[in-house]
Formats: structure tokens, sequence, C-alpha cells
């Protein structure tokens, strides 16, 4: 391709870019909320006050009565991108690194599409597929997956030209981007990349199968060596933690159910996530593609001769989607037994990060071959009889709802009342009428306007993805943040004036549910985000230096959770029952926070009130 081509290619990426995230780039909103909060945040922040302070930080006195730090590859303490963080304010540092690592990603699907020789607007499609997708949206409050993600198309292409034209030079691009993702933090996907990776090389490796084997056995041994400074402490954090051994049970925790399926193919049937009108699945797109990649799909199947790397791509595609399923289908219940590593994680709804890169990828190739017309005529002619079946039938199939024997649906139906069923059905109508008006008029431009049906669909699917996979994208003003943070500075500075060094704190469970009323159709994230900045959920409590006995990680010392005698629910943190005073004072924990209203419990005998505002109080264990 001509370099005038490229660029051209990197213009228009960047235009969609700087569309998508207009808000972000123009108008100073952050990307604050969830796991960046809870984990990322705080990790940063003391990684920056260690390295200003002459120490790499090896392990966190702050977490859990104390704990590793290196060894958690999830807050990725070696990953380069944290050098950022050194220079500007960790929530502004957090949504430059996030915006970065999008651009990456889109970077690297241009180059991966340049590698596999597709056409200029097969290029840009797959790059808005996998760009723009659900998946990637809503990587954006997890920023370790983020950077996992972003460097798949990377990883991917270096391993294309491997299996290509094998040679040193190839070898060491591979082993540096593969190295490079495992800093980036979140082992889980790693884990589903490096399987992605790895299939792709044994079967489009161009030597003889026994050196086929040995070449990649070679580049795996020589990935693990250079990144054996990150993952020879995870490794062994890892085999005492509360990840390990924990069975099927816990490996098919989050799988997608077969519902969810729908939401695939019509986004606004969960709700709005960033609008608070959301009410199943959790509002979730995570995985959400957009329509178009389904319509090339079905399109390119009545093609008769696939290539072997369309073959691929679909397969991959198809395979991953149904391992989304987890316990919902058998599937992922073979590859549970056949695959190695696969028990080790939980959450099988994360192998929607391969179906969401091979889509993009088959998208591209389904697009050089061309839309079927008709598969474009009755996808729009489906989405128009949806949108008027609920505009005309919409009381019969609000009745047909509520006489559902199904318990789950009816709570959720009971909370949204007749104006929230309403609101629901009217995103389904605007969905559905969207999808049939945009597939009408590709439809109409490929019958009568050729060359322009490539530009056509390229333009309806960056619509379809700015419109609901935004849904997923949480951000704020920078200066509400800011004050939120301020006002925990006081109060911080309060508790300082009333309490002494060298003791650790506890935050009861107790505070954890935020006492602001979620009302439909307004949004809650933000008011749940302050409650948590108001009452110290454990980890923010680490940027400024008070250990606290309990808190929030990936991965967690099962010693140290025998330690109080209950089993954890969740492997993210501890459980410590209000029984356990004799282990919490030889913990050298002395100050707990509770709510202002208690029940009944075995705590608050040894307990002396010390401190309270209005949200919460501070006791001294005696």
């Amino acid at each position: 391709m001509k370099r005038q081509s490229i660029f051209l290619l990197l213009i228009m990426f960047f235009l969609f870019f700087s569309i998508f995230f207009y808000r972000q780039i123009a108008f100073d909103e952050i990307v604050y909320c969830c796991d960046n909060l809870l984990i990322n945040i705080p990790a940063r922040i003391f990684w920056v006050k260690s390295l200003l302070s002459g120490v790499f930080p090896i392990d966190s006195p702050f977490l859990f009565s104390g704990s590793p730090f290196l060894a958690d590859i999830n807050v990725s303490p070696l990953y380069p991108g944290n050098v950022v963080f050194l220079f500007f304010e960790p929530f502004r540092g957090m949504t430059i690194v996030t915006l970065f690592h999008i651009g990456l990603a889109g970077v690297g699907m241009l180059w991966v599409t340049g590698v596999v020789q597709m056409t200029f607007w097969s290029r840009m499609i797959a790059t808005i597929v996998f760009v723009f997708s659900g998946t990637i949206v809503s990587y954006t409050n997890n920023l370790p997956m983020l950077q996992v993600a972003s460097w798949l198309p990377l990883v991917f292409s270096s391993w294309i030209l491997y299996c290509s034209r094998p040679s040193k030079k190839t070898a060491i691009l591979v082993v540096s981007f593969s190295v490079l993702q495992i800093l980036a933090g979140h082992i889980q996907l790693i884990f589903y990349s490096f399987l992605l990776c790895y299939v792709y090389a044994l079967i489009f490796l161009r030597i003889p199968f026994v050196y086929r084997v040995m070449r990649l056995v070679f580049i795996c041994l020589a990935t693990i060596f250079f990144a054996l400074p990150q993952l020879l402490p995870f490794v062994l954090h890892a085999l005492h933690s509360t990840r390990i051994g924990s069975g099927f049970s816990y490996a098919t925790f989050g799988s997608l159910q077969i519902l969810a399926i729908f939401r695939f193919f019509l986004p606004s049937i969960v709700g709005n996530l960033s609008e608070g009108t959301e009410w199943w699945q959790g509002g979730s797109m995570y995985g959400y593609i957009g329509i178009t990649p389904w319509i090339l799909f079905f399109s390119f199947l009545v093609r008769r001769k696939w290539s072997s790397h369309e073959l691929f791509f679909s397969g991959i595609g198809i395979l991953s989607f149904l391992l989304a399923f987890g316990s919902s289908t058998p599937i992922f219940s073979l590859f549970y037994h056949l695959i190695p590593g696969i028990r080790l994680f939980r959450v099988p709804s994360h192998f929607l990060l391969l179906f969401t890169f091979s889509f993009a990828m088959f998208s591209g190739y389904a697009l050089q071959r061309g839309l079927s017309k008709k598969i474009v005529a009755l996808s729009s002619i489906f989405f128009f009889v949806m949108w008027f079946g609920f505009v005309a039938a919409e009381d019969s199939i609000y009745r047909m709802l509520f006489s559902l024997n199904y318990s789950s649906l009816q709570r959720k139906l009971a909370f949204l009342g007749d104006r929230g069923v309403q609101t629901i059905f009217s995103m389904i109508q605007q969905n559905a009428l969207l999808f049939g008006c945009g597939l009408l008029g590709i439809y109409a431009i490929s019958s009568r306007f050729s060359r322009l049906s490539n530009i056509a669909v390229v333009l309806f699917l960056f619509l379809d993805l700015f419109l609901y996979a935004r849904m997923n994208l949480i951000t704020l003003s920078y200066h509400v943040v800011m004050t939120w943070k301020a006002e925990q500075e006081r109060i911080v500075q309060e508790i300082r004036e009333r309490t002494e060094d060298g003791y650790r704190f506890y935050v009861h469970p107790s505070l954890y549910p935020s006492p602001y009323m979620r009302v439909f159709g307004e949004p809650w994230i933000e008011r749940e985000v302050l409650w948590q900045f108001r009452m110290f959920r454990p980890n923010l409590l680490m940027i400024y230096n008070i250990p606290i006995v309990d808190g929030y990680a990936s991965m967690i010392d099962r010693r140290y959770q025998a330690l109080f005698g209950v089993p954890a629910n969740d492997p993210t943190g501890v459980a410590i029952p209000d029984t356990a005073v004799d282990v919490l004072r030889s913990l050298r924990v002395r100050y707990i926070f509770l709510p202002h209203r208690v029940e009944d419990s075995p705590l608050l005998a040894h307990l002396s009130f010390l401190w309270e505002n209005p949200y919460i109080r501070l006791y001294e264990l005696r």
C-alpha cells in the first residue's frame, strides 16, 4: 500500500478517535471509576512515592497488614507506561495512559491488517471494530486490562511476520512485544492472548512440525526469561493465593448467560449504564462489536471458497464467543479439562477479547469479498419488523413479560416499574429503527453507487459503536473528582489529629453499600464513587500511607485469609468476622471505621467512640 494511503488511514483513524473520545479530549473528563479507583490509582500513587523516595516498591506495608507489591502483576509495577504518573496527577495520568493505549491499539490494528495485505477500507473497518468495541470501552475502567488488550494487535502482527519470515529479527520482535504485554498487567488476558498467538503459529509457521514446536518452545522460554523479574515473584505469590485450586465452580464464575446473546445484536435491551437506565446484565457492552460485523459474517457464509486466514479468524471468533458462556454450554467444560491453565481463571466472559479481535480481523476479510445485498436487505427488514412490533404490540409484550414464570426477570421488571419498562422499550425501538434505516441506506447506496458502499459501511459501523459501545464509557469532570479528593484529604487530616501513627485501620464491610438511593434513569456510579471516597473504601487509605488490615487486590495470600478462620466468598478480599477481636489486636489494629447505625455485634463491646462526621464514625479498639 502506498505511503499516502497509510497516512490517510492514520488521519481517518485519529479523526474517528477524536470524535469518539471528544469529551475526554476537549472537555477535561477523566476515567475515575471501578478498579481504576479502587486498585490502580492507589497502587500507582504508592509506586510514585516509593520511586521518589529512592526505593523500588517490592512490598506494600499498607494492604492486608503488609502484602507483596512487585508480585502483584495486575498493578503492572514494571510496566514502562507507569512513567506517566511521575509527571501527572494520578487521575489525569490515568486518562492520558488510557487514551494512549486505545490509540496504540488502533495503530496496531492498522499494522496487523497491513501485514496480511488487506485493502484500504478493510483495514479501516477491522480497526474500528476492535478499537471502538464495547470490549475496549469496558476496559477503560481497568487500566491493566486495557493495556494488555491494546498490545494484542502488535503481538499478533509480530507473530504473523515471524510465521511468514522466520528469522532472528522477527523472533526478537515477537519476544519484545510479548514481554511488554506481560508487563502490562492482567494475567488472564495475557494467557488468552498467548493461546491465540501460539495456536496461530502452530498452524501457519512454514517449517516442519517438529521444528515448528521447537521454535515455539524456544520463543516461549525466551519470553519467560526476559519477563522473569515480573513472572517469578508473581508465580511464587500465586502459589499461595486464594486463586489456586478452587475448582470448576470458581472457573465458571462470571459466565455469560444464554439470554445475553440478545445484547450482541440489540444493545439497548440491557439499558444504558452511563445514564443509569441499565437493568439487565449490568448494562454491559462487553463484547459488543456492532451489528455490521455480524452482517458481514452472514454475508460471508454464502461464499464457497474460504482462505486459511478467513477460516482461522472465523473459527477462533465463534469458539471464543461460545467459551465466554462458560457453564452455560458444554464447550467450556471440555476446554477446562483439556487446556492447562484454563482452570486457574474465573470469568470466562473474558474470552470476548479474542472474539472481538478475531471478528475484527474477519470483518476486514469479509468486506474485501463484498456484502451480500440479500443479507443486508433481509437484516433491514428484520429490524423494521422488530421496530414495528414493539410499537404496535407494546402493551401485549409488556403483559407477556410480566406473565413469564421467571423470578429473576420479575424482580428486575418490578424494579423498573411502568416508567422504566417504557424507557427500555423506547430505547429498543430506537435501536431497531436505527439499524433498519442504516442497513436500508447501505443497501440503497450499494445498489446505486457501489463505489461508495464501503464508505457507507464504515460510517454506519462507527455511528453504531459511538451510540452503543460508549454506553459503558464512565468518565467525569476532572474538577468534580478533585473536589471529592480535597474533601477526603480534609477528613484524613482530622483523623490524623485524633490517632497515633504505627497502628492499622479497619474499614468495616457494613460501610460498603452506598446509602444513596439508586433511581432508574439517573446516573448512579457518580454517587457510588463519591461514597467510596467518603467512607474510605480500604485501598483509598493507601493513598495517605495509612496501613489497613483488609483491602482489595487481585491476589491475596490464603494463609492470611486463614488467619481469621472464615473463608472469603470473593478472592479479591478477606472475610473478617466481628468475633476476631484477638486477631485484630495481634495485627496492631487500633482504629475501626463503622457506620452511624450498627446492628448488635460482638465487636461493639470492645470499641470506644473516637470521632465522627456526617458519613462515618471512627472507633478505637480497646
